[in-house]
């Protein structure tokens, strides 16, 4: 799981641009690297990895298979810097169309780059020489908004020279008395000295949902820590202080637009709003702004470092949790608009967020692993179709073959082999999606039996519910990062085999989910009432009569 996360404090002083001007023509030979993980501060491929030290360990399926990297736009880099380690910034590219046809004609899928078509042996670090003509000078700030922008580019091969060299670029130091450029890690990979106690610091939790926050007083008993969670659309916003990464037991503050945040505790499976005599937030409000054509949502508040019965805020690395609504401004559960991440507050002046280190797959791994078969339209459903107070991943088991297999909806949404159950939710895993959605239908109905309730089912088996099965594939895709079923690995050429074929080699650990809150009272008993008595005086209770009809 990845929590993109970007740390910025006020830009630096202009870079000096005197010596360009608009229309001058450009020749310069460096990495290309997208404007996505140069603010990131580290590869979304590789998080311990410092973009501007190693672009040359920058995959080309990351650069240029992946939406948010390729969406970001891109830039060719500059020379290194020895005092620092870094590579400097150097030109953003105007045509990204015409950066991603020259790197994916260098790449090859066979070396893990999905929409490569080359033959090429790139792998990682694209290189290449880029002629063109300067558009624009940049806003004069020392980060990649602040560099000029070149137009009618011709992407050429690395070997080819330039007959007069490119100015120098800007080079992301630290200038004396000054902080470090934003969202640069220093040399060695450590996170920038920011003191958040007398700046306010931003970190990016995700694409178009920032954090920004301020320590005050924090060495002193009655320290605070106020936030802003600034988000791009209209609905119910939420963070939480956590022991473990995990929604049981954490600390929660949501707010909805036009109300005002309060405090949770966050249990396995449902939430509880706090005491009056525990809603100490101060300054707290959530509401909406228009940027333009873009609703954003803005919840603010300031809460105390250290409460009773809290989890403390304390220096070094806090645990914490996001989530939002993603449309909705009725807090409740929040399907896949959430994940973990760390913020490291050190009080005596670091504070940068850490990122989380994915499982180490890469595309072309082969994979085996015996689990349950689950289509994508129940798990993102949260409960089984055909069994609406069961929650899919508490019970795949209870899955009919008649669902997984004759009802469309759930058919043509795609399948995926569950992992293993994680003990400390009573959830299975996610695990991998099957890029043969044929291969996985006629497996599972040849398993099952229109006698037993299977209407599309060829076999003569036992199978009715839960269909289980050893699935062997290799990885084509590595998934979008995110802790939803899109952001698992997607097995290809995949062969579905009996549940009692054992794997030789064992896949690696998948990716465990918290499991949806119910409804939101202060009393836990009426919101998470046992599968046999549904609490349906709180809200519609839903019941699949037959295919087709609901009550």
């Amino acid at each position: 799981v990845v929590a993109t996360t970007t740390t910025t404090v006020a830009a630096p002083p202009p870079a000096d641009v005197s010596d360009l001007m608009v229309g001058d023509e450009i020749c310069i030979t460096g990495f290309i690297m997208d404007t996505f993980c140069i603010n990131r501060g580290t590869l979304l491929d590789a998080p311990s990895v410092v973009t501007l030290q190693n672009p040359d360990l920058h995959s080309y399926h990351c650069l240029l298979d992946v939406p948010v990297c390729v969406n970001s736009g891109f830039q060719v880099l500059g020379e290194k810097d020895p005092s620092t380690g870094e590579y400097c910034l150097g030109y953003r590219l105007e045509e990204t169309d015409t950066v991603v046809a020259s790197g994916r004609a260098a790449g090859s899928v066979e070396d893990g780059c999905t929409t490569c078509t080359g033959n090429g042996m790139g792998t990682k670090g694209y290189r290449a020489t880029v002629k063109g003509v300067i558009k624009d000078l940049g806003d004069g700030s020392q980060s990649v908004s602040g560099q000029p922008l070149l137009t009618n580019i011709q992407m050429l091969d690395a070997s080819e020279e330039c007959a007069t060299p490119a100015p120098q670029t800007v080079c992301l130091g630290s200038p004396d008395g000054a902080a470090p450029a934003p969202g640069t890690p220093s040399a060695g990979g450590k996170a920038p000295t920011v003191d958040c106690s007398s700046v306010t610091c931003e970190t990016t939790l995700t694409e178009g949902y920032t954090l920004r926050h301020k320590l005050n007083n924090p060495a002193e008993p009655d320290g605070t820590i106020s936030m802003e969670l600034i988000y791009e659309g209209d609905a119910w916003l939420g963070i939480a202080f956590s022991e473990d990464e995990r929604m049981g037991g954490s600390d929660g503050i949501l707010g909805s637009p036009g109300g005002i945040p309060q405090k949770y505790r966050l249990n396995q499976g449902f939430i509880e709003i706090l005491s009056p005599e525990e809603q100490t937030l101060t300054e707290a409000s959530v509401e909406t702004t228009e940027d333009g054509d873009q609703t954003m949502t803005v919840m603010k508040f300031t809460k105390p470092l250290v409460e009773p019965n809290h989890i403390p805020i304390t220096p070094g690395e806090n645990k914490m949790l996001w989530a939002n609504g993603g449309e909705s401004t009725t807090i409740g559960y929040h399907g896949n608009n959430r994940s973990p991440f760390s913020l490291n507050l050190n009080f005596d002046g670091s504070s940068a967020p850490e990122p989380v280190e994915p499982p180490s797959l890469k595309v072309g791994d082969e994979i085996c692993t015996t689990g349950f078969i689950m289509d994508t339209f129940c798990i993102n459903r949260g409960t089984l179709l055909d069994a609406p107070s069961v929650v899919t991943l508490q019970n795949p088991d209870l899955h009919s073959y008649h669902c997984l297999l004759d009802v469309p909806v759930c058919v043509n949404s795609g399948f995926q082999v569950l992992g293993e159950k994680d003990p400390s939710t009573g959830e299975y895993c996610l695990g991998y999606r099957l890029e043969e959605t044929d291969t996985v239908v006629a497996s599972g109905r040849a398993a099952g039996s229109v006698e037993d309730g299977c209407t599309t089912c060829t076999g003569n088996g036992m199978g009715t519910k839960g269909y289980r099965a050893t699935v062997k594939g290799v990885i084509k895709d590595l998934g979008d990062g995110s802790q939803s079923v899109s952001g698992q690995p997607l097995l290809t050429n995949i062969q579905m085999l009996d549940a009692s074929v054992e794997c030789a080699t064992p896949a690696p650990k998948t990716v465990c989910l918290e499991p949806p809150p119910a409804e939101i009272t202060t009393t836990p008993a009426a919101i998470n009432p046992p599968i046999e008595g549904e609490d349906c005086s709180s809200d519609f209770c839903e019941t699949t009569l037959t295919e087709g009809y609901t009550l």
